[in-house]
This record gives C-alpha cells, structure tokens and sequence, in this order.
C-alpha cells in the first residue's frame, strides 16, 4: 500500500493540535509513566510560519495543495490507507474554515498555553458553535482536560472528536494516556494498539505503548519491540536507548 509522505508545508498545517509536554520525567529504574503527546502537532496558532500578506490566501493554498496531493496517491488497485485518509479529511476541515474561527481558536491555544482555563474554555465553547465539526478543537478541550485532570471529561471530548473525524490517530493516542492516567488500563491499551494500527509509523504511539508494555503490563518482549521501532524512526533519542538497554539487562537476567 502505498503511502503519502506530506511535505513540509503539509507537515506544518495537517494536524493542528496545541502541543504540550505532558512527560513526568520518565525513568524505568523508577518505574515512572512516561506520556508523549507528538511535537509533530502543531497548533493553529503556530501558522504564522507562512510569512507574507495575504496568509489567510496562502493557508488555503497550502490546505488545497495537501488534499490533491494525498488524492493524486489513491487508486482503486492502491485506496488511501486510514492514516492518509485522515490527512486527506482534516485537511478538508481545515480549508473550509473561516478566519473567524481561526481568530478564536489561537485566542483558545494562547489561554491554554497561560492555563487559564475558564478563558481557554470559553473560546472553545465559541468555536463548537460557529465550527461543531472542527475536530481538532474537541481534541484541545479533551487536552486541556487531561491536564486538569479531569479524565472523564477528556474522555468525553475526545469521543466527540471521534464522531466528526475516525481514525485519528492523535485522539487514540491520548485515549491512551488518559485512560492510562485513570487506571482503566485495557482501555489504554487498546487505545495506544488502534493509534498504531491508523499510523504505522507514530513514533509517540510506539514509545507510549512501549513504556505501558514495561511498567504496567510487564511484558518485556512487546516493549522491546516497540521500543525498537521508535529507535527505527527516531535513532538518536538516547534516553530511549538507554531505557532499551536497561529493559535488555531485565531481560537477559530472566
């Protein structure tokens, strides 16, 4: 199947989520919980990368060229897998937004990066009104929530975010944490397995599931294998290889 590699405008603009370190300084010795939300995410508010004078005109330009891109790899002998179907329909949402949403969703990122909650809350609950399909907003509130700690409200936005777009693998992968983070740890699991399943190649996924695997299941072998194939895309992460070399040492003393 084949796969489409975005560019780097397309990385910039496909997935506009707010980023936000949610590790708890990781350490297997310990046995502390690792949580990585990916810094592939990039927030809306962080568009303004595309210098020029008419930037609402070269978003949309950018979005349009994403979409006949991810269409031009589909063929009824090689259909669009779930991860570029995804791009393909965020980009859609994307595109179709108008500059007023926009102005609140950055005014909603930029409260949220102050924790100010209420404010944050308050222009999301803007947003649902004028954009209810815009997914990337209920995931932000799901996140926002989680950082609360309110884990049963992250989980309701986030299955909001579910209904306007499947096969997200972002909303998977903080299902994972979250319910990881509530103790409900088949939840978690199956959440961090189908945010891989969507997107082979998530990094964030594989070493969240990786970490879960270690600490939580106790399964050394899964673990290593996806600890493994984070190093495959993200070789140089050398805090990830010691971990790797320490859950070798665990292994080899069994």
């Amino acid at each position: 199947m084949r796969t489409f590699k975005p560019c780097s405008s397309f990385y910039l603009l496909s997935v506009c989520l707010f980023v936000v370190s949610c590790s708890l300084t990781p350490n297997t010795t310990n046995e502390e919980s690792l949580d990585v939300i990916s810094e592939d995410i990039i927030a809306l508010a962080k568009i303004e990368k595309l210098k020029g004078n008419n930037l609402q005109q070269k978003e949309t330009e950018v979005l349009t060229e994403n979409i006949k891109a991810i269409e031009t790899v589909s063929t009824k002998q090689n259909p669009l897998g779930l991860y570029n179907v995804f791009l393909l329909e965020i980009n859609k949402q994307q595109v179709n937004l108008t500059p007023e949403v926009k102005v609140l969703y950055k005014k909603a990122i930029a409260a949220m990066q102050k924790k100010s909650w209420r404010l944050a809350e308050g222009f999301f609950d803007e947003v649902f009104i004028v954009a209810p399909d815009f997914t990337d907003a209920y995931v932000n509130r799901a996140l926002m929530a989680y950082q609360q700690q309110k884990y049963m409200t992250a989980i309701s936005f986030l299955g909001k975010a579910e209904t306007k777009l499947a096969n997200n693998p972002y909303v998977f992968n903080l299902k994972g944490i979250v319910y990881r983070a509530s103790g409900e740890l088949e939840l978690a699991e199956k959440s961090y397995l189908k945010a891989i399943k969507i997107w082979p190649e998530y990094t964030e996924a594989h070493l969240n599931f990786a970490v879960f695997s270690e600490l939580y299941r106790g399964n050394f072998v899964k673990a290593k294998q996806h600890y493994e194939t984070y190093l495959r895309f993200k070789p140089n992460d050398k805090q990830v290889q010691r971990w790797l070399a320490g859950l070798n040492i665990k292994l080899a003393a069994r």
